[in-house]
C-alpha cells in the first residue's frame, strides 16, 4: 500500500476483512473541490462542498463509526468522540466518491 501522508486525496480504498487493500488518489469530486479540515483535529471537522452529500468515517480497519447527511457548504462533524489515531473519511454523493485519511489527536 502506498500512503502519501495525511495531506494526500484519494479516489477509492478497497475494504477487505483484512483491512484497506488499495488508496488511489483524487483531487475532487464531480470537478468541484472537497476539503474538510482541520486535520490533523480534536474536535470535530468542518466539511466543505456545494452539493448535497453523505460523510462516513471508517476504521482504518472499515468499521463504520460516523455516518452523516451533508447539507451544502459548511458542515460541522464532532469527532471528539473518537480516541486518537487515523480514520478513512468518505464523503459521497449519488455519482462519486471522495476519500481521505482523518487524523484524530
Amino acid at each position: 500500500m502506498v500512503f502519501k501522508g495525511p495531506a494526500s486525496i484519494l479516489n477509492s480504498i478497497i475494504f477487505k476483512k483484512e483491512g484497506i487493500t488499495a488508496i488511489e488518489p483524487l483531487a475532487s469530486l464531480n470537478n468541484q473541490e472537497v476539503h474538510f479540515y482541520p486535520n490533523p483535529t480534536k474536535d470535530y471537522i468542518k466539511v466543505n462542498f456545494d452539493k448535497k452529500a453523505t460523510v462516513e468515517i471508517f476504521t482504518i480497519q472499515g468499521q463504520l463509526l460516523i455516518i452523516k447527511q451533508l447539507s451544502e457548504f459548511n458542515n460541522i462533524i464532532p469527532v471528539n468522540n473518537l480516541h486518537s489515531g487515523s480514520y478513512v473519511v468518505k464523503i459521497l454523493n449519488k455519482t462519486r466518491v471522495f476519500s481521505d485519511i482523518l487524523i484524530i489527536e
